[in-house]
């Protein structure tokens, strides 16, 4: 029996020396996880306590393990180090802190901007940025316990806070009153919705309205007929892009906005067909403007510079590349 609780009693001294060992390379791998900086901190500290008390053997009936020289070693190791990994660990806190106070800056100057329903896309934009503060609020909560703690342990290991380290009862007065911002401007928030989903819906009526406009003139204008020039077709084409893509960013702006308002999303483009045309019809007239402007390179020529052979040998190259074109494009009228 004593032989056996002396050998569960040996890896004690084991296990300190391995987490004194690898201090280093632990704190290399924590990063900037608080809650991992404290505990591996508790454990360092909690350790130093038992190696700086006075015993130096432990008896199991007439087996006694002696383990004073190790704690001697150990205690020289946690004592020099001690100071680095209290450093360390304040400075974590300090830039996770920080950092907690800058976020919670950057949302409470957004929220005290004036919140104006005309406006719909800054309006919706600030609708979204009251709903994450909301969302973060739990789990704000669960770091400045993380941050409490932290300071805690410091203060038990006699940190010496510089002059503006900011206390955690601070941070704590600051977080009050950030969620009691919050919290008023959601109550204001609630009587503006109606408001601002009636703006929102006229917006999408008159966005549906450019839409059909869109599709009416892409009927009647895109460049299908073969007597039109290529330059032409590429410049009705990229006037279309152009408004394509200007209501592409709109309805995304719109589908955002009602997400943001939970009035549904709207997961296809409605220009998304018309897209697909314009690339199709880019593509054909790109590939034909070779022989376009080949064919207008001759028509340019002098009677004085025309050679019959030089010409017969541009007509029959420009013919090849043509017979060379993929059938979807032979089979358009500009072909």
């Amino acid at each position: 029996e004593y032989v056996k609780a002396a050998l569960a009693y040996a890896p004690v001294w084991l296990q300190h020396h391995t987490l004194w060992s690898t201090v280093g390379d632990v704190l290399l791998g924590l990063g900037n996880d608080i809650p991992s900086w404290y505990r591996f901190t508790a454990s360092l500290f909690k350790s130093k306590e038992e190696l700086c008390l006075e015993d130096t053997e432990k008896k199991f009936g007439n087996l006694v393990i002696r383990y004073g020289q190790v704690k001697v070693y150990l205690r020289s190791k946690a004592n020099s180090l001690s100071g680095d990994i209290l450093r360390s660990f304040a400075q974590q806190l300090h830039n996770a802190v920080s950092s907690f106070r800058s976020n919670m800056a950057s949302i409470t100057s957004a929220l005290e901007k004036p919140f104006e329903p005309e406006a719909i896309f800054d309006a919706v934009s600030y609708v979204a940025n009251l709903y994450e503060a909301q969302n973060k609020i739990s789990s704000c909560e669960s770091q400045l316990q993380d941050f409490e703690q932290a300071e805690s342990e410091l203060l038990r290991n006699l940190y010496q806070f510089p002059s503006d380290w900011v206390l955690h009862s601070t941070v704590k007065s600051e977080w009050e009153g950030f969620t009691s911002l919050v919290a008023s401007k959601i109550g204001i928030l609630e009587s503006q919705v109606p408001a601002l989903e009636k703006k929102l819906n006229e917006k999408v009526v008159a966005f549906n309205s450019k839409v059909d406009k869109l599709r009416a003139d892409w009927i009647s204008g895109r460049p299908l007929e073969g007597d039109i020039d290529y330059e032409s077709a590429l410049g009705a084409l990229t006037l279309f892009n152009g408004r394509v893509q200007r209501l592409s960013e709109e309805w995304k702006k719109l589908s955002e906005a009602k997400a943001t308002l939970h009035l549904g999303i709207d997961y296809k483009n409605p220009m998304e067909d018309i897209e697909g045309d314009i690339r199709h019809l880019f593509c054909m007239w790109k590939q034909l403007s070779d022989t376009w402007q080949a064919i207008n390179d001759m028509r340019g020529l002098s009677w004085a510079a025309v050679n019959c052979k030089n010409i017969r040998s541009s007509l029959e190259s420009a013919l090849e590349e043509l017979n060379g074109l993929p059938t979807d494009i032979q089979r358009c009228a500009p072909f």
